[in-house]
């Protein structure tokens, strides 16, 4: 996973939120312990994305364990955002 966001990736990244992100944005993750492939490599990717700027806020959630969160924005598979 450290090899996913070099250094220079990371400027990219951070320069195009800090011109382009004019207000706050709050992105939700929904994981799940099992049966998920992909779910520990996005929620690491996301994890590296708060430090950029402050207008981003990330929620994890468990599929199963926030079931009700989960059915308020209609998610039922893992990873979801």
């Amino acid at each position: 996973m450290s090899q996913l966001l070099d250094q220079e990736i990371q400027s990219q990244v951070q320069d195009i939120f800090n011109r382009q992100l004019t207000e706050s944005v709050q992105i939700l993750f929904f994981g799940q312990e099992e049966d998920c492939q992909y779910c520990q490599d996005t929620e690491a990717l996301l994890q590296r994305l708060p430090p950029f700027p402050t207008k981003i806020e990330l929620a994890v959630y468990d599929l199963a364990a926030d079931a009700e969160v989960a059915r308020q924005f209609n998610v039922d598979k893992a990873p979801d955002l």
